[in-house]
């Protein structure tokens, strides 16, 4: 069973309970802390010593995939969302694209990605995203998701981050003038697994 609880320490953020806290009870506790309140040790702090992470304004990283029928029935396996807009050809040729189009979760978990893998990397933890879906992903498409660094609270170790996805359809008139078009536009929060430089 899952539960989903608010974070006391990160109002827009939630503790994900599969049996245990996600996160520890330190951070999900009854005691509110006020916006001016410095927050308890992150629950990944870094041992004394440890090289800080290097981040400053306007830092970016990207990742590019191209999404199969496959990656889309497997989205939905685990996701349950079977509906026929991303499923059903025959459906979908009645819906208002014409064609089955990716989940458009599915395209935004590439940001993910692209912020637990490679900017700020291994260890982060996501504390809020917004999301603004642009145009659809067809399957076939190669997406390319960006994050670039916007803000840095260094005392919190929290980063905020410009993020984006662009896509290309191949054979279109865009994919031969080598111009994307953009499907994702948002905001990623995310905390840190060591101290900020």
């Amino acid at each position: 069973m899952n539960i989903l609880i608010r974070s006391r320490l990160y109002p827009s953020s939630l503790c994900i309970l599969f049996g245990r806290p996600y996160l520890p009870r330190s951070l999900c506790s009854s005691s509110s802390l006020s916006s001016s309140s410095p927050p308890p040790s992150s629950p990944l702090s870094s041992p004394s010593g440890e090289t800080p992470i290097c981040l400053k304004v306007g830092d970016s990283a990207h990742k590019t995939k191209i999404f199969t029928h496959d990656d889309v029935l497997a989205f939905s396996r685990v996701s349950t969302d079977t509906n026929p807009l991303h499923l059903d050809p025959s459906f979908a040729s009645q819906a208002q694209y014409g064609v089955p189009v990716v989940h458009g979760l599915l395209t935004a978990s590439l940001l993910s990605a692209v912020v637990g893998t490679s900017l700020p990397g291994a260890g982060t933890i996501y504390l809020s995203q917004t999301l603004k879906f642009k145009s659809p992903v067809l399957v076939g498409d190669s997406v390319t998701a960006t994050v670039t660094v916007k803000a840095i609270r260094k005392e919190h170790r929290i980063v905020v981050m410009r993020t984006h996805c662009t896509a290309r359809t191949p054979g279109d008139k865009n994919h031969q003038n080598h111009q994307d078009r953009v499907v994702i536009e948002g905001e990623a929060m995310v905390l840190v697994p060591g101290p900020l430089q």
